[in-house]
C-alpha cells in the first residue's frame, strides 16, 4: 500500500471513529445542557475547566517525542513506551493535588473541590494512552480509534443511565470517570498484544525525553490556559457568571467539535512529516505547505455555515435557552481558522526538532488572551470573552512570521488563504442577500464551496492526482519493488 493511500486510509478510519465518538459527546451535551439548565451546566463546566487545566501536567509532551523517536530508532521502542509510561505516572501522581490545591486557592466552593478531584482521578489512567500512541509509528491507527470510539460510548450510556435515575452533578462526574477507565483498560488489553514494554528504568533516556519533552510540556500548558482560563474568569468576574459560563461553554463545547478535523489529520500525518523532516528535497516543506491548505479549506465553510445559522444551531444542539448564545458563537467560531493554523505550526516544529520555538508563541497568546478578559468580560461577559479568544488566537499568525524557522508556515497559509477567503465572502454575502432555512444553506456553503474554490484554482488537476493515489487499490506486482514509504511526493500547491 502506497504512503498516500495508507494515510488516507488511517484517516478515513479515525475520521469515521472519531465522529461517531463526536456524535456521542454532542448527545450527551445535548443530555446535559437540557438536564442541568444554563447555571448548573456552567459549574459543571467549571469542574472540567479546572481539570482541563492540569491535565497538561499528565502529558508533557511525551507523546509525541516517544513517537517520532520510536519512528527514528525502532529497536528502542520497548524501552521508550516502558519509561514514558513512568514519567508519565509520577507526573500524573502530581496533577491531582495541584488540581485541588489551585481550586481552593481560587475560593471554589468545598462542593465543587470534591467533584474536581473526583474527576482528576481520570489523570491516573493517563500513562496508559502511550500504547495507543505507539500505533502512529506503524501507520495503524484503527486501534487506537476504536478505542476512543468505544470510551466515547461508554460515557453516552454511563451518563445516559446517571440521568435516567435522577442523578446529580456527582453522579454524571463517577459516570464519564467510568467511562476513562473502561477506555484505558481496554487499550492495555488489547495493545500489549502488539507491544513489549520494558520498565526497566533508564535515567538517560527519561532525563532526554524530559529534556526533548519540556518544550511541549511548557506549550501545551500555555495552550490549555488560553482555551480555559476565561472559563473560570468568566465564573469569577462576571455578576451572573454561572449562566454566563453555562452560555459561553455551550458554544465552546460545539466550536471544539471540529478540532477533531485536524487531531486526525495529524494523528496520520505527524510521523511521515518526521520522517521527511531529515531530508532537503523540499518534500516536507511540501507536505506542510498541502496540510495548511486542506484544512483551511475544511475550516472555512464550517465557519461560514456557523455564522450565517448560530441561533438555529445552538436551539437545536442544547435547546431554546442557549440561542441567546448566537452572538458568541458568531464571534468565537472566526478564530478556529487560527486554532488550525496552530496544529499546522507545532506539528511542523515538533516534527523538525524545533519544539523549542513554540513556547514563546503560546506565551504570547496567554498573556494576552488574560489581559482582554479583565478588561472585557466585567461589561461585555461572554461575548467579551469570545472577543478575546478571537484577538488571542490570531496572533499565531503575525507571531509566527516573526520566526524565521517558522515563518514558511505562516506564508503558506497565506498564500493558500487567499482564495478560500474570498469564495467565503462572496457565499457570505449570497447568504445575507437570500436567506436561507439550516438545510439549504448548508448545501449551499459545503457544495458551493468546493465548487468556487475549483473555479478559482484553489483545486485542481494536482489534488485530483493525489486523491487518486489514496484511493488506488492497484496491488503491487510479485516481484515488483516495494515504493519507498519514506519518499511521498505531493504536489505543489497553486
Amino acid at each position: 500500500m502506497n504512503i498516500v493511500r495508507r494515510t488516507f486510509h488511517n484517516s478515513l478510519w479515525l475520521l469515521g471513529a472519531q465522529g461517531v465518538g463526536r456524535l456521542c459527546g454532542v448527545l450527551v451535551t445535548m443530555a446535559l445542557t437540557r438536564y442541568l439548565g444554563i447555571q448548573d451546566f456552567g459549574r459543571y463546566s467549571l469542574i472540567y475547566a479546572y481539570c482541563g487545566i492540569f491535565a497538561v501536567m499528565t502529558d508533557i509532551g511525551i507523546d509525541a517525542i516517544l513517537v517520532r523517536e520510536a519512528i527514528r530508532n525502532p529497536e528502542k521502542a520497548s524501552s521508550l513506551l516502558g519509561n514514558g509510561m513512568i514519567l508519565k505516572a509520577a507526573f500524573s501522581l502530581l496533577a491531582l493535588p495541584a488540581v485541588v490545591a489551585a481550586a481552593r486557592l481560587m475560593g471554589v466552593p468545598a462542593q465543587s473541590v470534591c467533584l474536581i478531584l473526583l474527576a482528576s482521578l481520570s489523570f491516573l489512567a493517563s500513562p496508559l494512552t502511550l500504547y495507543g500512541a505507539m500505533f502512529q509509528t506503524r501507520l495503524r491507527l484503527q486501534l487506537p480509534a476504536l478505542f476512543d470510539l468505544t470510551g466515547r460510548l461508554a460515557a453516552l450510556l454511563f451518563v445516559f443511565a446517571s440521568l435516567f435515575t435522577g442523578g446529580g452533578i456527582g453522579s454524571i462526574v463517577l459516570a464519564l470517570l467510568a467511562a476513562g477507565w473502561t477506555q484505558a483498560l481496554l487499550s492495555v488489553a488489547v495493545s500489549r498484544r502488539f507491544f513489549r514494554v520494558s520498565f526497566r528504568i533508564d535515567t538517560g533516556l527519561c532525563r532526554r525525553l524530559v529534556s526533548q519533552a519540556w518544550p511541549l510540556a511548557l506549550n501545551n500548558l500555555l495552550i490549555v490556559l488560553i482555551l480555559r482560563v476565561d472559563q473560570v474568569m468568566i465564573q469569577r468576574l462576571h455578576p451572573q457568571g454561572d449562566s454566563e459560563l453555562g452560555l459561553y461553554s455551550a458554544v465552546v463545547r460545539y466550536c471544539e467539535l471540529f478540532h477533531v478535523l485536524p487531531a486526525v489529520y495529524f494523528a496520520t500525518i505527524f510521523p511521515v512529516l518526521s520522517r521527511l523532516a531529515e531530508r532537503e528535497d523540499g518534500a516536507f516543506r511540501r507536505l506542510y505547505t498541502l496540510s495548511t491548505k486542506y484544512l483551511t479549506l475544511t475550516v472555512v465553510p464550517v465557519i461560514l455555515f456557523s455564522i450565517c445559522n448560530a441561533p438555529r444551531i445552538l436551539s437545536l444542539l442544547f435547546g431554546h435557552a442557549f440561542a441567546g448564545a448566537a452572538g458568541i458563537l458568531q464571534i468565537l467560531v472566526v478564530s478556529e481558522i487560527f486554532v488550525f493554523l496552530t496544529w499546522v505550526v507545532v506539528n511542523t516544529a515538533v516534527s523538525s526538532g524545533r519544539q523549542r520555538l513554540v513556547p514563546a508563541l503560546s506565551l504570547v497568546g496567554l498573556v494576552a488572551n488574560v489581559c482582554l478578559n479583565l478588561w472585557l468580560i466585567p461589561g461585555h461577559g461572554a461575548r467579551g470573552a469570545a472577543a478575546a479568544s478571537l484577538v488571542s488566537y490570531g496572533l499565531v499568525l503575525p507571531l509566527t512570521l516573526t520566526v524565521g524557522a517558522l515563518r514558511p508556515v505562516a506564508l503558506a497559509f497565506l498564500r493558500t488563504g487567499v482564495r478560500p477567503a474570498a469564495g467565503a465572502l462572496l457565499l457570505g454575502f449570497l447568504l445575507h442577500r437570500i436567506p436561507l432555512g439550516i438545510v439549504f444553506s448548508g448545501w449551499v456553503v459545503f457544495a458551493g464551496f468546493p465548487a468556487l474554490m475549483v473555479l478559482f484554482g484553489s483545486l485542481g488537476r494536482a489534488d485530483a492526482r493525489l486523491l487518486g493515489k489514496a484511493l488506488d487499490r492497484t496491488k503491487p506486482r510479485p516481484g515488483a519493488p516495494a515504493a519507498e514509504p519514506t519518499r511521498p511526493e505531493p504536489p505543489h500547491t497553486r
